[in-house]
């Protein structure tokens, strides 16, 4: 939004997608955003190079280390590593199911945007049978995690923003992308307070909320909604490294 150095763009984009190739998706938003602007085809063809040489280097540099661990440029060892807890017939199968899925994406999408949190139960025997109390600390996190818009309900501001924007449709439409590759994903991750692999598309999603507000200053609502949900996470967190440490 400054000085739009898309040499130094790309070799951070570059950087990003060797450490997580989905957080690398994010080139999308650059991308678009020379295809649209008033340039030359001249001047769009060299910003677009500065852009994608070095993502295309880094690429060239992830298949060398592919093909060293793996004898394969297109092995990234995701399925060799992640499939310990697998019995035999069950990391057989998983191999053959692949990474994405399609039938991944109900189960990804509950989790990532729906999936509240677990009570904590004390079991009560009673003349009626059995029933439950809650107990301290009433509420935790559950497996794999609680809905983004739980933990950051901040982020709820996004739907009223004005998407006839330029910026906010390249936005959505690079957080768009990267969802599909994150909730077709066979794995959610480990125990965690939110979903954590959201955080690949965070900076659009954050580029969206900034567009969502009509003016510069918070609002008072906004900004006690912030705090409440700081406060609200470290509570979280609390009850995760009680019960899964």
């Amino acid at each position: 939004f400054g000085q739009k150095r898309y040499w130094l763009i790309g070799v951070l984009l570059a950087f990003t997608f060797m450490t997580r190739a989905t957080a690398g998706l994010g080139v999308l938003f650059f991308a678009l955003d020379v295809l649209f602007n008033r340039l030359n085809l001249m001047a769009k063809f060299k910003k677009l190079g500065l852009i994608l040489i070095p993502m295309a280097i880094s690429g060239l540099i992830l298949m060398m280390y592919n093909f060293v661990r793996f004898d394969d440029p297109f092995n990234n060892g995701y399925l060799l590593a992640n499939d310990w807890r697998y019995s035999e017939r069950q990391r057989f199968e998983q191999l053959n199911y692949g990474l994405f899925k399609l039938e991944n994406i109900p189960t990804n999408f509950y989790y990532y945007f729906l999936k509240s949190v677990d009570p904590v139960l004390l079991p009560i025997k009673s003349l009626w049978g059995n029933t439950y109390l809650l107990r301290p600390p009433y509420i935790m996190v559950g497996y794999p995690s609680t809905s983004y818009f739980l933990v950051s309900p901040i982020f709820l501001y996004i739907f009223r923003a004005d998407f006839r924007k330029k910026i906010v449709k390249l936005a959505l439409l690079t957080c768009f992308v990267i969802l599909v590759f994150l909730i077709s994903y066979y794995y959610t991750g480990f125990q965690q307070v939110g979903p954590r692999y959201l955080l690949d598309a965070q900076p659009f999603l954050y580029l969206i909320l900034l567009n969502s507000f009509r003016v510069k200053v918070l609002s008072k609502f906004s900004k006690y909604l912030i705090f409440l949900s700081v406060i609200f996470n470290v509570y979280l967190f609390a009850t995760l490294t009680k019960y899964y440490t």
